[in-house]
Protein backbone atom coordinates (compact mmCIF):
# COMPACT_ATOMS: atom_id res chain seq x y z
CA UNK A 1 0.00 0.00 0.00
CA UNK A 2 1.70 3.11 -1.29
CA UNK A 3 2.28 5.99 1.24
CA UNK A 4 0.15 8.81 -0.45
CA UNK A 5 -2.92 6.19 -0.89
CA UNK A 6 -2.35 4.84 2.71
CA UNK A 7 -2.64 8.60 4.06
CA UNK A 8 -5.20 9.60 2.17
CA UNK A 9 -7.00 6.35 3.42
CA UNK A 10 -6.24 7.48 6.95
CA UNK A 11 -7.82 10.69 6.54
CA UNK A 12 -11.15 9.24 5.34
CA UNK A 13 -10.82 7.03 8.69
CA UNK A 14 -10.29 9.79 10.58
CA UNK A 15 -13.17 11.57 9.24
CA UNK A 16 -15.75 8.81 9.13
CA UNK A 17 -14.94 6.79 12.42
CA UNK A 18 -12.86 8.87 15.36
CA UNK A 19 -15.71 8.71 17.89
CA UNK A 20 -17.37 5.55 16.85
CA UNK A 21 -16.89 2.40 19.51
CA UNK A 22 -15.73 -1.28 18.79
CA UNK A 23 -18.54 -3.41 19.61
CA UNK A 24 -17.44 -6.78 18.00
CA UNK A 25 -13.46 -8.22 16.61
CA UNK A 26 -13.26 -10.85 13.67
CA UNK A 27 -11.27 -13.34 12.98
CA UNK A 28 -9.95 -13.16 9.28
CA UNK A 29 -7.33 -15.17 8.96
CA UNK A 30 -3.77 -15.57 10.88
CA UNK A 31 -2.82 -12.06 9.64
CA UNK A 32 -5.73 -10.29 9.34
CA UNK A 33 -8.92 -9.16 11.87
CA UNK A 34 -11.97 -7.12 10.88
CA UNK A 35 -13.17 -4.33 13.44
CA UNK A 36 -16.79 -3.58 13.79
CA UNK A 37 -17.54 0.21 14.67
CA UNK A 38 -20.91 1.31 15.73
CA UNK A 39 -22.59 4.64 16.30
CA UNK A 40 -25.54 5.57 17.00
CA UNK A 41 -26.16 8.02 14.27
CA UNK A 42 -24.32 6.43 11.34
CA UNK A 43 -24.34 2.69 12.14
CA UNK A 44 -22.48 0.07 11.97
CA UNK A 45 -18.86 -0.25 9.76
CA UNK A 46 -15.95 -2.60 9.43
CA UNK A 47 -12.37 -1.70 9.31
CA UNK A 48 -10.06 -4.01 7.65
CA UNK A 49 -6.32 -4.56 9.07
CA UNK A 50 -4.32 -7.17 7.70
CA UNK A 51 -0.26 -7.54 8.08
CA UNK A 52 0.14 -9.98 5.22
CA UNK A 53 3.10 -10.06 3.89
CA UNK A 54 2.44 -9.08 0.47
CA UNK A 55 -1.07 -7.32 0.95
CA UNK A 56 -1.11 -5.39 4.44
CA UNK A 57 -3.42 -2.53 4.50
CA UNK A 58 -6.09 -1.09 5.74
CA UNK A 59 -9.69 0.30 4.78
CA UNK A 60 -13.49 0.89 5.56
CA UNK A 61 -15.22 -2.19 3.75
CA UNK A 62 -19.16 -3.23 3.76
CA UNK A 63 -19.72 -6.27 5.18
CA UNK A 64 -18.14 -8.99 7.73
CA UNK A 65 -17.91 -11.35 4.54
CA UNK A 66 -14.87 -12.88 5.30
CA UNK A 67 -15.21 -13.09 9.06
CA UNK A 68 -14.85 -16.62 11.00
CA UNK A 69 -15.66 -17.90 14.24
CA UNK A 70 -11.18 -18.87 14.89
CA UNK A 71 -10.48 -17.24 17.88
CA UNK A 72 -5.93 -16.50 18.40
CA UNK A 73 -3.84 -15.04 21.39
CA UNK A 74 -3.93 -11.84 19.58
CA UNK A 75 -7.73 -11.88 18.73
CA UNK A 76 -8.46 -12.55 22.36
CA UNK A 77 -5.72 -9.63 23.69
CA UNK A 78 -8.00 -6.96 20.98
CA UNK A 79 -11.10 -8.56 22.35
CA UNK A 80 -10.51 -7.94 25.69
CA UNK A 81 -8.65 -4.45 25.09
CA UNK A 82 -10.55 -2.85 23.00
CA UNK A 83 -14.18 -3.68 23.06
CA UNK A 84 -16.33 -0.79 24.39
CA UNK A 85 -13.55 1.65 23.38
CA UNK A 86 -14.07 4.82 20.84
CA UNK A 87 -11.51 5.21 18.12
CA UNK A 88 -9.98 8.88 19.65
CA UNK A 89 -7.34 9.41 16.85
CA UNK A 90 -6.02 7.95 13.96
CA UNK A 91 -2.62 9.24 12.08
CA UNK A 92 0.26 8.48 10.13
CA UNK A 93 3.71 10.09 10.52
CA UNK A 94 5.10 12.20 7.37
CA UNK A 95 6.16 9.32 4.40
CA UNK A 96 6.32 6.15 7.30
CA UNK A 97 3.56 3.18 7.17
CA UNK A 98 2.76 2.80 10.60
CA UNK A 99 -0.23 3.81 11.69
CA UNK A 100 -1.67 4.51 14.54
CA UNK A 101 -4.96 4.05 15.87
CA UNK A 102 -5.49 5.49 19.30
CA UNK A 103 -8.51 4.37 21.46
CA UNK A 104 -10.09 5.83 24.60
CA UNK A 105 -12.08 4.15 27.24
CA UNK A 106 -15.26 6.31 27.64
CA UNK A 107 -16.06 5.97 31.27
CA UNK A 108 -12.04 5.62 32.94
CA UNK A 109 -10.05 7.92 30.11
CA UNK A 110 -7.57 4.67 29.34
CA UNK A 111 -5.87 4.83 26.50
CA UNK A 112 -4.91 1.78 24.14
CA UNK A 113 -3.19 1.79 20.97
CA UNK A 114 -3.35 -0.48 17.76
CA UNK A 115 -0.22 0.23 15.66
CA UNK A 116 -0.28 -1.23 11.59
CA UNK A 117 3.31 -1.43 10.48
CA UNK A 118 3.45 -2.14 6.56
CA UNK A 119 6.34 -3.12 5.81
CA UNK A 120 6.28 -5.79 3.49
CA UNK A 121 7.24 -9.02 5.03
CA UNK A 122 8.03 -7.56 8.19
CA UNK A 123 4.32 -5.84 8.17
CA UNK A 124 2.60 -6.26 11.77
CA UNK A 125 0.21 -5.21 14.03
CA UNK A 126 0.71 -4.80 17.35
CA UNK A 127 -1.70 -3.75 20.40
CA UNK A 128 0.17 -1.52 22.96
CA UNK A 129 -1.23 -0.21 26.62
CA UNK A 130 -1.09 3.50 27.53
CA UNK A 131 2.30 2.87 29.32
CA UNK A 132 3.25 1.63 25.37
CA UNK A 133 4.20 -2.00 26.52
CA UNK A 134 3.34 -4.39 24.17
CA UNK A 135 0.04 -6.25 24.99
CA UNK A 136 0.48 -8.57 21.92
CA UNK A 137 1.17 -8.75 18.38
CA UNK A 138 -0.30 -10.85 15.56
CA UNK A 139 3.68 -11.84 14.83
CA UNK A 140 6.05 -11.73 17.88
CA UNK A 141 9.26 -12.20 17.42
CA UNK A 142 12.59 -12.20 19.71
CA UNK A 143 16.04 -11.55 19.88
CA UNK A 144 16.74 -14.32 18.23
CA UNK A 145 14.74 -12.60 14.88
CA UNK A 146 15.70 -9.10 15.42
CA UNK A 147 18.56 -7.38 16.85
CA UNK A 148 16.63 -3.90 16.45
CA UNK A 149 13.78 -5.22 18.78
CA UNK A 150 11.43 -7.43 20.32
CA UNK A 151 7.89 -7.92 19.70
CA UNK A 152 6.82 -10.07 22.48
CA UNK A 153 4.01 -9.39 25.39
CA UNK A 154 5.42 -6.69 27.81
CA UNK A 155 8.32 -5.29 26.13
CA UNK A 156 8.54 -1.90 25.68
CA UNK A 157 7.19 -0.60 22.28
CA UNK A 158 9.58 0.37 19.96
CA UNK A 159 8.78 2.26 16.32
CA UNK A 160 10.16 0.26 13.74
CA UNK A 161 14.18 1.47 12.59
CA UNK A 162 13.79 4.71 10.63
CA UNK A 163 15.06 4.17 6.63
CA UNK A 164 18.85 5.20 5.89
CA UNK A 165 17.34 6.85 2.70
CA UNK A 166 15.70 10.49 2.55
CA UNK A 167 11.85 10.80 3.74
CA UNK A 168 10.20 12.58 0.91
CA UNK A 169 9.36 15.18 2.94
CA UNK A 170 12.69 16.40 4.22
CA UNK A 171 14.18 15.99 0.99
CA UNK A 172 15.26 19.77 -0.66
CA UNK A 173 16.07 20.14 -3.80
CA UNK A 174 19.99 21.28 -2.17
CA UNK A 175 20.02 18.05 -0.65
CA UNK A 176 18.98 16.01 -4.05
CA UNK A 177 21.77 17.69 -6.39
CA UNK A 178 24.25 16.93 -3.30
CA UNK A 179 23.10 13.12 -3.76
CA UNK A 180 23.37 13.16 -7.26
CA UNK A 181 27.48 14.73 -7.57
CA UNK A 182 27.84 12.14 -4.77
CA UNK A 183 26.39 8.93 -7.25
CA UNK A 184 27.11 9.25 -9.95
CA UNK A 185 28.00 5.58 -11.37
CA UNK A 186 24.58 4.83 -10.26
CA UNK A 187 21.34 4.80 -12.11
CA UNK A 188 18.17 7.03 -11.56
CA UNK A 189 16.54 3.44 -10.94
CA UNK A 190 19.23 2.66 -8.14
CA UNK A 191 19.38 6.48 -7.08
CA UNK A 192 16.07 6.80 -5.92
CA UNK A 193 16.10 2.87 -4.46
CA UNK A 194 19.28 3.90 -2.84
CA UNK A 195 18.76 7.39 -1.63
CA UNK A 196 14.77 8.20 -1.59
CA UNK A 197 12.32 6.48 -0.05
CA UNK A 198 8.25 6.23 0.14
CA UNK A 199 7.63 6.54 -3.82
CA UNK A 200 6.96 2.78 -4.78
CA UNK A 201 7.19 0.98 -7.93
CA UNK A 202 4.74 3.30 -10.11
CA UNK A 203 4.71 6.62 -8.72
CA UNK A 204 8.60 6.80 -9.83
CA UNK A 205 7.44 5.07 -13.23
CA UNK A 206 4.87 8.03 -13.24
CA UNK A 207 7.95 10.62 -12.29
CA UNK A 208 10.55 8.83 -15.22
CA UNK A 209 7.21 9.36 -17.50
CA UNK A 210 6.82 13.08 -17.22
CA UNK A 211 10.63 13.55 -17.11
CA UNK A 212 11.21 12.03 -20.70
CA UNK A 213 13.81 9.98 -18.45
CA UNK A 214 14.77 6.10 -18.16
CA UNK A 215 15.58 3.83 -14.72
CA UNK A 216 18.86 2.74 -16.45
CA UNK A 217 20.08 6.26 -17.51
CA UNK A 218 23.23 7.22 -15.41
CA UNK A 219 23.10 10.19 -12.85
CA UNK A 220 26.20 11.39 -14.36
CA UNK A 221 24.61 11.81 -17.52
CA UNK A 222 21.83 14.47 -16.33
CA UNK A 223 22.65 17.98 -16.32
CA UNK A 224 21.68 20.34 -13.57
CA UNK A 225 18.64 21.51 -14.85
CA UNK A 226 17.30 18.18 -16.03
CA UNK A 227 17.98 17.27 -12.11
CA UNK A 228 16.50 20.56 -10.46
CA UNK A 229 13.10 19.16 -13.62
CA UNK A 230 12.93 15.98 -11.93
CA UNK A 231 12.87 17.12 -8.43
CA UNK A 232 10.22 19.48 -9.49
CA UNK A 233 8.25 17.01 -11.15
CA UNK A 234 9.01 15.20 -7.88
CA UNK A 235 7.61 17.38 -5.37
CA UNK A 236 4.93 18.59 -7.62
CA UNK A 237 4.16 14.47 -7.88
CA UNK A 238 4.15 14.18 -4.17
CA UNK A 239 1.96 17.60 -3.24
CA UNK A 240 -0.89 16.83 -5.52
CA UNK A 241 -4.38 16.28 -4.33
CA UNK A 242 -5.76 12.78 -3.61
CA UNK A 243 -8.31 11.31 -6.01
CA UNK A 244 -7.77 7.81 -5.89
CA UNK A 245 -8.26 4.86 -8.73
CA UNK A 246 -8.13 1.39 -9.41
CA UNK A 247 -6.70 0.42 -12.70
CA UNK A 248 -7.45 -3.00 -14.19
CA UNK A 249 -5.49 -5.22 -16.57
CA UNK A 250 -7.48 -7.42 -18.39
CA UNK A 251 -10.16 -6.93 -15.84
CA UNK A 252 -8.46 -7.56 -12.89
CA UNK A 253 -7.32 -5.33 -10.62
CA UNK A 254 -4.22 -4.38 -11.31
CA UNK A 255 -2.94 -1.07 -8.92
CA UNK A 256 -4.57 1.10 -6.63
CA UNK A 257 -3.33 4.95 -7.37
CA UNK A 258 -3.70 8.03 -4.69
CA UNK A 259 -4.35 9.97 -8.57
CA UNK A 260 -4.75 9.19 -12.08
CA UNK A 261 -0.68 8.30 -13.28
CA UNK A 262 -0.30 9.32 -17.07
CA UNK A 263 2.12 6.39 -17.20
CA UNK A 264 -0.91 4.46 -17.31
CA UNK A 265 -3.18 6.15 -19.98
CA UNK A 266 -4.04 3.15 -21.48
CA UNK A 267 -4.93 1.00 -18.76
CA UNK A 268 -8.83 0.68 -18.05
CA UNK A 269 -9.47 2.82 -15.00
CA UNK A 270 -12.11 3.58 -12.08
CA UNK A 271 -12.22 6.30 -9.43
CA UNK A 272 -13.37 6.05 -5.87
CA UNK A 273 -12.49 6.85 -2.42
CA UNK A 274 -9.63 6.12 -0.99
CA UNK A 275 -11.09 2.95 0.86
CA UNK A 276 -13.23 2.00 -1.84
CA UNK A 277 -10.23 1.80 -4.24
CA UNK A 278 -8.36 0.07 -1.32
CA UNK A 279 -11.33 -1.96 -0.38
CA UNK A 280 -11.80 -3.56 -4.37
CA UNK A 281 -7.94 -3.92 -4.86
CA UNK A 282 -7.30 -5.61 -1.49
CA UNK A 283 -10.49 -7.55 -0.90
CA UNK A 284 -10.36 -8.82 -4.66
CA UNK A 285 -6.45 -10.22 -4.12
CA UNK A 286 -6.89 -11.61 -1.16
CA UNK A 287 -10.24 -13.82 -2.11
CA UNK A 288 -7.90 -14.87 -5.37
CA UNK A 289 -5.19 -15.78 -2.85
CA UNK A 290 -7.28 -17.83 -0.53
CA UNK A 291 -8.78 -19.56 -4.00
CA UNK A 292 -5.46 -20.31 -5.52
CA UNK A 293 -3.89 -21.90 -2.27
CA UNK A 294 -7.45 -24.31 -1.71
CA UNK A 295 -7.18 -25.16 -5.35
CA UNK A 296 -3.94 -26.11 -4.53
CA UNK A 297 -4.61 -27.96 -1.46
CA UNK A 298 -7.25 -29.55 -2.95
CA UNK A 299 -5.30 -31.12 -6.02
CA UNK A 300 -2.92 -32.64 -4.20
CA UNK A 301 -5.05 -33.97 -1.38
CA UNK A 302 -7.04 -35.22 -4.73
CA UNK A 303 -4.63 -36.39 -6.44
CA UNK A 304 -2.42 -37.65 -3.98
CA UNK A 305 -5.91 -40.21 -3.43
CA UNK A 306 -5.62 -40.65 -7.17
CA UNK A 307 -2.29 -42.08 -7.26
CA UNK A 308 -3.04 -44.33 -4.48
CA UNK A 309 -5.64 -45.98 -5.97
CA UNK A 310 -4.36 -46.64 -9.57
CA UNK A 311 -1.23 -48.51 -7.61
CA UNK A 312 -4.28 -50.22 -5.39
CA UNK A 313 -5.77 -51.24 -9.15
CA UNK A 314 -2.43 -52.41 -10.42
CA UNK A 315 -2.39 -54.16 -6.69
CA UNK A 316 -5.70 -56.03 -7.72
CA UNK A 317 -5.52 -57.22 -11.05
CA UNK A 318 -1.87 -58.76 -10.52
CA UNK A 319 -3.93 -60.66 -7.43
CA UNK A 320 -6.96 -61.83 -10.22
CA UNK A 321 -4.38 -62.81 -12.46
CA UNK A 322 -2.53 -64.55 -9.87
CA UNK A 323 -5.82 -65.95 -8.60
CA UNK A 324 -7.31 -66.57 -12.09
CA UNK A 325 -4.68 -69.67 -12.03
CA UNK A 326 -6.44 -71.25 -8.95
CA UNK A 327 -7.63 -74.19 -11.22
CA UNK A 328 -3.97 -75.40 -11.90
CA UNK A 329 -3.81 -75.70 -8.33
CA UNK A 330 -7.06 -78.14 -8.34
CA UNK A 331 -5.58 -80.30 -11.23
CA UNK A 332 -2.57 -80.65 -9.32
CA UNK A 333 -4.50 -82.65 -6.03
CA UNK A 334 -6.26 -84.22 -8.53
CA UNK A 335 -3.42 -85.46 -10.29
CA UNK A 336 -1.64 -86.49 -7.45
CA UNK A 337 -4.49 -88.56 -5.43
CA UNK A 338 -4.78 -90.38 -8.99
CA UNK A 339 -1.33 -91.19 -9.52
CA UNK A 340 -0.05 -91.27 -5.98
CA UNK A 341 1.50 -94.79 -6.38
CA UNK A 342 3.87 -93.09 -8.96
CA UNK A 343 5.02 -90.54 -6.11
CA UNK A 344 7.98 -91.95 -4.26
CA UNK A 345 8.55 -90.89 -1.06
CA UNK A 346 10.37 -88.34 0.40
CA UNK A 347 9.94 -86.65 -3.08
CA UNK A 348 10.31 -82.61 -3.29
CA UNK A 349 9.07 -82.94 -7.30
CA UNK A 350 7.48 -85.29 -9.66
CA UNK A 351 6.32 -85.47 -13.06
CA UNK A 352 2.99 -86.97 -14.27
CA UNK A 353 1.10 -87.05 -17.22
CA UNK A 354 -1.58 -84.39 -17.53
CA UNK A 355 -4.90 -85.01 -18.26
CA UNK A 356 -4.45 -84.30 -22.19
CA UNK A 357 -1.49 -86.66 -22.16
CA UNK A 358 1.38 -84.39 -21.90
CA UNK A 359 4.10 -84.40 -19.09
CA UNK A 360 3.56 -81.75 -16.42
CA UNK A 361 5.95 -81.49 -13.51
CA UNK A 362 4.48 -80.60 -9.53
CA UNK A 363 6.09 -79.49 -7.01
CA UNK A 364 5.79 -81.24 -3.79
CA UNK A 365 6.29 -81.12 0.32
CA UNK A 366 8.88 -83.73 0.77
CA UNK A 367 7.62 -83.86 4.56
CA UNK A 368 4.23 -84.64 3.51
CA UNK A 369 2.80 -88.36 1.89
CA UNK A 370 0.83 -87.77 -1.79
CA UNK A 371 -2.43 -87.63 -0.34
CA UNK A 372 -1.59 -84.51 1.82
CA UNK A 373 0.26 -82.54 -0.58
CA UNK A 374 -3.00 -83.20 -2.96
CA UNK A 375 -4.82 -81.88 0.37
CA UNK A 376 -2.50 -78.77 0.19
CA UNK A 377 -3.62 -78.02 -3.28
CA UNK A 378 -6.98 -78.07 -2.53
CA UNK A 379 -6.32 -75.38 0.04
CA UNK A 380 -4.55 -73.39 -2.24
CA UNK A 381 -7.36 -73.55 -4.81
CA UNK A 382 -9.99 -72.75 -2.21
CA UNK A 383 -8.03 -70.15 -1.01
CA UNK A 384 -7.51 -68.70 -4.58
CA UNK A 385 -11.37 -69.04 -5.76
CA UNK A 386 -12.14 -67.21 -2.62
CA UNK A 387 -9.63 -64.50 -2.74
CA UNK A 388 -10.78 -64.14 -6.45
CA UNK A 389 -14.39 -63.30 -5.44
CA UNK A 390 -12.87 -60.66 -2.85
CA UNK A 391 -10.35 -59.03 -4.87
CA UNK A 392 -12.76 -58.57 -8.09
CA UNK A 393 -15.00 -56.79 -6.06
CA UNK A 394 -12.59 -54.86 -4.49
CA UNK A 395 -11.28 -53.86 -8.02
CA UNK A 396 -15.44 -52.56 -8.76
CA UNK A 397 -14.91 -50.62 -5.43
CA UNK A 398 -11.84 -49.26 -6.10
CA UNK A 399 -12.34 -48.02 -9.80
CA UNK A 400 -15.76 -46.83 -8.51
CA UNK A 401 -14.08 -44.66 -6.17
CA UNK A 402 -11.38 -43.99 -8.78
CA UNK A 403 -13.88 -42.56 -11.08
CA UNK A 404 -15.19 -40.45 -7.97
CA UNK A 405 -11.86 -38.80 -7.39
CA UNK A 406 -11.45 -38.31 -10.79
CA UNK A 407 -14.71 -36.04 -10.83
CA UNK A 408 -13.80 -33.98 -7.51
CA UNK A 409 -10.63 -33.65 -9.62
CA UNK A 410 -12.83 -31.96 -12.72
CA UNK A 411 -14.63 -29.81 -9.89
CA UNK A 412 -11.79 -28.42 -8.43
CA UNK A 413 -10.30 -27.46 -11.58
CA UNK A 414 -13.92 -25.89 -13.34
CA UNK A 415 -15.19 -24.16 -9.80
CA UNK A 416 -14.75 -20.51 -9.69
CA UNK A 417 -15.89 -19.54 -6.67
CA UNK A 418 -14.37 -20.02 -3.25
CA UNK A 419 -17.86 -21.69 -1.41
CA UNK A 420 -18.00 -24.27 -4.61
CA UNK A 421 -14.33 -24.87 -3.21
CA UNK A 422 -15.24 -24.96 0.50
CA UNK A 423 -18.05 -27.57 -0.19
CA UNK A 424 -15.76 -29.97 -2.00
CA UNK A 425 -12.93 -29.51 1.34
CA UNK A 426 -16.31 -30.37 3.29
CA UNK A 427 -16.90 -33.31 1.13
CA UNK A 428 -13.57 -34.93 1.69
CA UNK A 429 -13.24 -34.19 4.99
CA UNK A 430 -10.01 -32.36 5.33
CA UNK A 431 -11.33 -29.75 7.37
CA UNK A 432 -10.51 -30.94 10.68
CA UNK A 433 -11.38 -27.98 12.58
CA UNK A 434 -14.52 -28.06 14.30
CA UNK A 435 -15.39 -24.42 14.26
CA UNK A 436 -15.16 -24.10 10.97
CA UNK A 437 -18.69 -23.53 8.97
CA UNK A 438 -20.76 -26.61 7.60
CA UNK A 439 -22.16 -27.33 4.34
CA UNK A 440 -25.17 -24.60 3.69
CA UNK A 441 -28.39 -25.80 4.60
CA UNK A 442 -29.68 -22.97 2.66
CA UNK A 443 -30.49 -23.91 -1.36
CA UNK A 444 -27.00 -23.11 -3.19
CA UNK A 445 -26.52 -20.84 -6.25
CA UNK A 446 -26.99 -22.85 -9.28
CA UNK A 447 -25.87 -21.83 -12.27
CA UNK A 448 -28.89 -20.52 -14.73
CA UNK A 449 -29.66 -20.62 -18.37
CA UNK A 450 -32.83 -19.74 -20.14
CA UNK A 451 -33.34 -22.10 -23.40
CA UNK A 452 -35.01 -20.12 -26.72
CA UNK A 453 -37.93 -21.01 -25.90
CA UNK A 454 -38.06 -19.67 -22.05
CA UNK A 455 -37.26 -23.16 -20.06
CA UNK A 456 -34.83 -22.65 -17.02
CA UNK A 457 -31.91 -25.22 -16.84
CA UNK A 458 -29.76 -25.36 -13.94
CA UNK A 459 -26.52 -26.58 -13.31
CA UNK A 460 -24.65 -28.56 -10.11
CA UNK A 461 -21.08 -27.18 -9.24
CA UNK A 462 -19.86 -29.50 -7.57
CA UNK A 463 -21.21 -32.85 -5.91
CA UNK A 464 -23.32 -30.98 -3.33
CA UNK A 465 -24.80 -28.92 -5.68
CA UNK A 466 -25.66 -31.95 -7.97
CA UNK A 467 -27.41 -33.78 -5.36
CA UNK A 468 -28.99 -31.26 -4.19
CA UNK A 469 -30.20 -30.36 -7.70
CA UNK A 470 -31.08 -33.70 -9.05
CA UNK A 471 -33.41 -35.28 -5.63
CA UNK A 472 -34.27 -31.85 -3.98
CA UNK A 473 -35.34 -29.26 -6.98
CA UNK A 474 -36.04 -30.88 -9.97
CA UNK A 475 -39.49 -32.68 -10.08
CA UNK A 476 -40.52 -35.83 -12.00
CA UNK A 477 -41.48 -34.80 -15.11
CA UNK A 478 -37.91 -32.43 -15.51
CA UNK A 479 -35.52 -33.64 -17.64
CA UNK A 480 -32.04 -34.63 -16.02
CA UNK A 481 -28.61 -34.32 -18.99
CA UNK A 482 -24.96 -35.96 -17.98
CA UNK A 483 -22.09 -36.14 -20.33
CA UNK A 484 -22.08 -39.78 -20.72
CA UNK A 485 -19.32 -41.77 -18.94
CA UNK A 486 -17.76 -38.07 -18.15
CA UNK A 487 -17.14 -36.26 -15.24
CA UNK A 488 -19.21 -33.30 -15.24
CA UNK A 489 -22.05 -31.36 -13.60
CA UNK A 490 -26.03 -32.42 -13.19
CA UNK A 491 -28.11 -30.52 -15.41
CA UNK A 492 -32.12 -29.94 -15.27
CA UNK A 493 -34.34 -28.98 -17.88
CA UNK A 494 -37.23 -27.35 -16.04
CA UNK A 495 -40.61 -29.00 -17.94
CA UNK A 496 -43.86 -27.49 -17.22
CA UNK A 497 -44.95 -29.25 -20.19
CA UNK A 498 -43.70 -31.80 -22.63
CA UNK A 499 -40.01 -30.10 -23.82
CA UNK A 500 -39.18 -29.22 -27.49
CA UNK A 501 -36.21 -30.61 -28.89
CA UNK A 502 -34.95 -27.72 -29.23
CA UNK A 503 -34.72 -27.45 -25.43
CA UNK A 504 -33.42 -30.94 -25.05
CA UNK A 505 -30.24 -29.68 -27.66
CA UNK A 506 -29.85 -26.85 -25.92
CA UNK A 507 -29.95 -28.27 -22.34
CA UNK A 508 -27.42 -31.18 -23.42
CA UNK A 509 -24.92 -28.32 -25.36
CA UNK A 510 -24.96 -27.37 -21.33
CA UNK A 511 -24.23 -30.56 -20.30
CA UNK A 512 -21.17 -30.88 -22.41
CA UNK A 513 -19.90 -27.88 -22.09
CA UNK A 514 -19.66 -28.14 -17.99
CA UNK A 515 -18.21 -31.74 -18.70
CA UNK A 516 -14.37 -32.56 -19.07
CA UNK A 517 -15.22 -33.29 -22.45
CA UNK A 518 -16.01 -29.38 -23.19
CA UNK A 519 -12.87 -28.89 -25.32
CA UNK A 520 -14.39 -32.38 -27.79
CA UNK A 521 -16.53 -32.30 -30.68
CA UNK A 522 -19.72 -34.20 -31.10
CA UNK A 523 -20.15 -35.53 -27.24
CA UNK A 524 -22.32 -38.02 -26.10
CA UNK A 525 -24.80 -37.04 -23.56
CA UNK A 526 -27.52 -38.99 -21.69
CA UNK A 527 -31.06 -37.69 -20.52
CA UNK A 528 -34.07 -39.11 -18.91
CA UNK A 529 -36.61 -38.41 -16.79
CA UNK A 530 -35.43 -37.59 -13.01
CA UNK A 531 -38.15 -39.94 -11.68
CA UNK A 532 -35.87 -42.20 -13.41
CA UNK A 533 -32.69 -41.28 -12.20
CA UNK A 534 -31.80 -43.37 -8.53
CA UNK A 535 -28.67 -42.91 -5.83
CA UNK A 536 -27.67 -46.18 -4.47
CA UNK A 537 -27.83 -46.11 -0.73
CA UNK A 538 -23.86 -45.61 0.62
CA UNK A 539 -23.47 -43.87 -2.51
CA UNK A 540 -20.81 -41.16 -2.81
CA UNK A 541 -21.95 -37.58 -3.13
CA UNK A 542 -23.03 -37.34 -6.84
CA UNK A 543 -22.93 -40.74 -7.84
CA UNK A 544 -26.37 -41.85 -9.48
CA UNK A 545 -27.60 -44.85 -11.74
CA UNK A 546 -30.45 -44.54 -14.07
CA UNK A 547 -32.52 -45.94 -16.83
CA UNK A 548 -34.66 -45.61 -20.48
CA UNK A 549 -32.31 -42.53 -21.01
CA UNK A 550 -31.88 -41.29 -24.74
CA UNK A 551 -28.20 -40.24 -26.20
CA UNK A 552 -27.31 -37.66 -28.07
CA UNK A 553 -24.13 -36.03 -29.37
CA UNK A 554 -23.63 -32.55 -29.37
CA UNK A 555 -20.77 -29.91 -29.69
CA UNK A 556 -20.27 -28.11 -26.76
CA UNK A 557 -20.20 -24.22 -26.72
CA UNK A 558 -17.39 -22.15 -24.73
CA UNK A 559 -19.24 -18.96 -24.89
CA UNK A 560 -21.63 -20.33 -21.90
CA UNK A 561 -18.42 -20.50 -19.68
CA UNK A 562 -18.49 -16.85 -19.49
CA UNK A 563 -21.38 -17.07 -16.97
CA UNK A 564 -18.54 -18.20 -14.35
CA UNK A 565 -16.51 -15.22 -14.84
CA UNK A 566 -16.00 -12.95 -11.66
CA UNK A 567 -19.08 -10.37 -11.54
CA UNK A 568 -21.83 -12.73 -13.37
CA UNK A 569 -24.07 -14.09 -11.03
CA UNK A 570 -25.57 -17.57 -10.19
CA UNK A 571 -29.47 -18.07 -9.10
CA UNK A 572 -31.46 -19.87 -7.16
CA UNK A 573 -34.62 -21.87 -8.52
Amino acid sequence: MNYLLLKAVVEELAQNLTGHRVDQIFYLDKLSILLNFFHPKFGESYLYLSASNDFAAIFITESSLFASKMTTPFLNSCQNFLLGKRLFKIEVPPWERNVCLEFLDPKTAEKVYLFLEIMGKHSNLLLVNQDFIIVDAIKRYGENQSRYREVLPGKPYIPPPKPEAFLLNNLTLETFLRLFIQSPNLTLGDFFKRHIIGLGTFLLKEVFFLTNLKADTPCKELSTQQIEELYATLISLVNKNPMPVLYFNDNIPFYPAPFELKSLKDFVKQPGSPCEVSAQYYLYHRYRREFDSLTLTLKNAINKKLKNLQERIVELKAKIKEYENAQEFKNFGDLLLAFQHQVAKGSSRVKLQNWDGTPIEISLDPAKSPIENAELFYKKYQKAKKGLNIAQTQLQITQEELEYYKTLQFQVEDARSLEDLEEIKQELGIDNNPKSKKLKKTPPNFLTFTTSNGNKVYVGKNNWQNDYLTFKVAKDNDLWFHAKNIPGAHVILKCEKVPDEQSILEAAVIAATFSRARFGKKIPVDYTLRKYVHKPVGAKPGFVIYQHEKTIFVDPNLKLLQTRLPGFTTGKP
